[in-house]
Parts: C-alpha cells; sequence; structure tokens
C-alpha cells in the first residue's frame, strides 16, 4: 500500500499536523522514542474508517504514515496498537568532530564566493524538490525544514569533497549555524522569485503569514508575522504586485546587461586593428589623401625633369636626366600601387553598417535599462523590507496565544 494512494490524503496529514501536541518525541527521557496518543489515534482511525478501510488496512496505513511522515527508517520499530503507536528509531551516533577542525575545514575549502554560490544551489534545490514538486506544508516546514536544508548542504558537499559519510552530517550542520542569515536570505529570495512567476505552491505557503491567530487541536496559535522593521505588516496580496514588478524589471535589466554584453562582442569582433570600422575608415582616407598628395608631388617632379630634357647638350647629362626620370616613374607606380592597396584595406559599406547598426542597439538597450534601473531603485527598499520580514518568518515558528 502506498499511503499517499489513498483518498484525501492531503486531510490526514492536516489532521496529524493539526494534532501535533499529541505526538510526544523523546517518549520517557529517550531521544530515539515516539510515542503517538490516543487522542490523535483516534481521529486517523475515525478518518480512515469513513474511506472503508479494514481494521488490518488501517494499522497498516497509520504504520505507513507515520515512516512517511517522521521519515523514518526501514530498522525502526513502529508498533501499532489501539490506543497508542509506539516507535523507536534506531539512532546512528554522529561522532563527534573538533569545531577547531571544522572551522579549518571550512577557512581552507571555500573561498570568496564558495559558500554563497554553495546556499545558492541549496536554496534552490530546496524551493523546488520541497515546494514546486514536494507541496510541503507550513506545519512540516516549521516542524523539519532546518533538518531538510541540512541534508541538502550535506548532499551537495559530498558532490565537491571526498570526505566520510558522518563528516558531511556534522559540517553541514556546521555551515547552516555560521551562515544562517545568508542561507534564509538567498531562500528568501528564491522564494520570492518564484512569486513573481506565479509558483501558486509558494504563493500558498505565504499565506500562511497574513494569518493571525490559527486553531490547532482545540489550541490557538500565533503565526508568524511578515512584519518590516518600520512595524509595516505585509500579506501576500499588499506583496504581490511589487514583488513581480521589483524581481520582473532585474531579470530584465540582467537580460539586457547580458545581451549587451553579446552585442559588444560584435562590435569587437569588427574592429580592425583596434579600432571601430568607422575610426579605420578614416585613417584609410587620411592615408588615401596623403598618397594622393605625393601622386601630385611626383606628377610634378616628372615634369620639370621631362622639361629640363629640353634645353640639355651633353649626352652625360641627358643620360643622367633620363635616369632620374625613369626613377620617377618608377616612385609613381609604386605611389599608384600603394594607393590601390590603400583604399582596398577599407572596411565595406555592409560593415560600416553593421557596426552603426550594434552601435545603436546597445544605445537604445542602455536607454531602456536606466529607465529599469529608476524603476529598481523606486521598489528597492519596499523589496528589501518584504524580504527581511521573510526572513524572519522563516525561522520562527507558530506560539501558542
Amino acid at each position: 500500500m502506498q499511503i499517499k494512494d489513498i483518498d484525501n490524503y492531503e486531510d490526514l496529514l492536516d489532521i496529524v499536523y493539526d494534532n501535533e501536541e499529541y505526538i510526544e518525541h523523546g517518549y520517557k527521557s529517550k531521544d530515539e522514542q515516539i510515542l503517538i496518543h490516543k487522542e490523535l489515534v483516534l481521529k486517523i482511525v475515525d478518518f480512515l474508517k469513513n474511506i472503508n478501510l479494514s481494521d488490518i488496512d488501517i494499522n497498516k496505513a497509520m504504520e505507513i504514515l507515520f515512516r512517511d511522515i517522521l521519515e523514518l527508517k526501514k530498522s525502526d520499530t513502529v508498533v501499532v496498537k489501539e490506543n497508542y503507536i509506539f516507535i523507536k528509531q534506531t539512532v546512528k551516533k554522529v561522532p563527534k568532530v573538533d569545531e577547531s577542525e571544522l572551522e579549518s575545514f571550512y577557512k581552507s575549502s571555500f573561498s570568496g564566493n564558495d559558500v554563497e554560490d554553495l546556499f545558492l544551489d541549496v536554496a534552490e534545490l530546496f524551493i523546488n524538490e520541497y515546494f514546486t514538486d514536494g507541496h510541503i506544508s507550513n506545519h512540516e516546514y516549521e516542524r523539519i525544514g532546518f533538518k531538510l536544508i541540512k541534508r541538502l548542504i550535506a548532499q551537495e558537499l559530498e558532490k565537491d569533497f571526498l570526505c566520510a559519510k558522518d563528516f558531511y552530517i556534522v559540517f553541514a550542520e556546521y555551515i547552516f549555524n555560521k551562515n544562517l542569515r545568508l542561507i534564509f536570505d538567498l531562500i528568501a529570495e528564491t522564494l520570492l522569485k518564484e512569486v513573481a512567476f506565479s509558483n501558486t505552491e509558494v504563493i500558498e505557503f505565504l499565506k500562511y503569514y497574513s494569518q493571525d491567530i490559527i486553531v490547532v487541536g482545540g489550541k490557538r496559535y500565533k503565526v508568524p508575522e511578515l512584519t518590516a522593521e518600520n512595524g509595516l505588516r505585509w500579506n501576500v496580496v499588499s506583496m504581490l504586485a511589487m514583488v513581480k514588478t521589483y524581481i520582473k524589471v532585474r531579470e530584465s535589466i540582467i537580460e539586457s546587461e547580458e545581451q549587451i554584453e553579446s552585442l559588444n562582442a560584435e562590435i569587437k569582433s569588427l574592429h580592425i586593428d583596434g579600432f571601430s570600422p568607422i575610426a579605420h575608415n578614416a585613417e584609410v582616407l587620411k592615408e588615401y589623401a596623403e598618397i594622393e598628395d605625393d601622386i601630385k608631388e611626383n606628377a610634378h617632379q616628372i615634369e620639370i625633369v621631362h622639361d629640363s630634357l629640353k634645353i640639355l647638350k651633353t649626352p652625360e647629362d641627358i643620360f643622367e636626366t633620363n635616369k632620374e626620370l625613369d626613377n620617377l616613374k618608377d616612385i609613381r607606380m609604386e605611389l599608384k600601387q600603394e594607393k590601390a592597396a590603400t583604399l582596398a584595406e577599407k572596411a565595406s559599406a555592409r560593415t560600416v553598417a553593421n557596426y552603426e547598426k550594434l552601435i545603436k542597439e546597445v544605445e537604445t538597450i542602455n536607454r531602456d535599462s536606466k529607465a529599469k534601473y529608476r524603476i529598481l531603485e523606486q521598489n528597492k527598499s519596499s523589496f528589501d523590507s518584504i524580504k527581511k520580514a521573510l526572513i524572519k518568518a522563516l525561522v520562527s515558528k507558530k506560539q501558542p496565544a
């Protein structure tokens, strides 16, 4: 039997979580023992009878239910009786590790943004696995949320380091406690991002903090509030539009920055010898004009030397002058070749047009980004207020009213 296949399974979970006071952890002062008291057992039995389960199936369903809820191992003992359920867990003692050893490992293994990158991965996994896919309830979160986060930290550590398995568990606890503010800052940030993109599971979860007093098992409890430092109290309705605006504008700015980076790479690829096509062409045309001036000067020299031949008499003078004239004509040929080669170096009209188009695109995106930055700045204080309030709520639990 799969307990989650039972009709109205969520209603069954609500019965358990609404009556958590009848789950006695550390029964008879032994950490490994749990007693489910008569009051809760009878409520579960009544529920299961209403869906036509036999007595045998009811006992089996209750065993599976608490194995699932309490995340028991196969080796853990579950004894289902008429008026109570007794559970004894097989506890594997985690060896103690000296704090100086943990600190040393922390300092030698993490630098720069390593810790933040680790916790960002954990935050995203936590939201995906236990909110989007797992549909975690607020009751479950308050009971085992920290435990689930530490487990994910240990799993991520195991991917990157080669240590004894027990060490990951101890170090996950250490690094969690050391960076509590950071991890919940990233979890709150990730939750709000999901709100911005209309994750219904997350929105439903956060509605819990909009309540004031709830009644569980006949007892009144005060729910953690989303209260800002200035006393302003947020709820899902009041924060929804602002969070969506802030997150979506921020995401749009990030996309714009990535787009500009890509466009700038394209622009740079069009540069010639470190110059833009336009600047390069200006240099080419300047050099071309200088060569044209040299050609005109050369033509003038050729004309002068050619005219001098008309007045020369001696064969020696005529020979030397003709030699000079040939040399000037050679120079003319070289200048014409240089002129043609220089013109060939000019960037094509197509390249220049593409360059100008890319420049305009960057300018347009930059203008848009400036407007988006103004919107971001206008909403930043409200967003930060919401996030701080959410962090405070996430690390709190309902209290007797």
